[in-house]
């Protein structure tokens, strides 16, 4: 099963997936929402990740991408609690240290309040 929102974390956009991101529908879905806010001038993205229950190869590729895809539209791309699963994935794949992760909404907030070198602040 899968799920992902678009929410609001401050003036900020949050994508809240829950379930098994993997090939196919669920990873297609986070490719698109990030595309579309990207879009819509919406450059800095937390992403909620703390019910993803199962992440394989083509989920875990789509994070890396979306990423991507932030830094190069001059944003950022939070991973805001990442669930046990994910991050022993990331730890695992040696990816830990290519993404941002916030412990919680409140750190995530914190993070964006801040901006790093190289970011577009938005006035949403």
């Amino acid at each position: 099963m899968w799920t992902l929102s678009v929410e609001s974390l401050g003036p900020w956009p949050m994508l809240r997936l829950c379930g098994h991101l993997v090939q196919g529908l669920p990873a297609e879905s986070l490719a698109t929402a990030v595309r579309d806010l990207i879009s819509q001038g919406r450059f800095n993205i937390v992403c909620l990740a703390s019910e993803v229950g199962v992440i394989d190869s083509t989920g875990m590729g789509v994070l890396v991408s979306v990423r991507e895809m932030a830094q190069r539209a001059g944003g950022r791309f939070i991973l805001c609690a990442p669930s046990r699963r994910l991050l022993g994935v990331l730890t695992t794949t040696h990816l830990m240290a290519l993404f941002e992760i916030a412990d919680d909404e409140a750190a995530a907030l914190e993070r964006l309040r801040t901006p790093s070198v190289g970011t577009v602040t938005e006035a949403h």
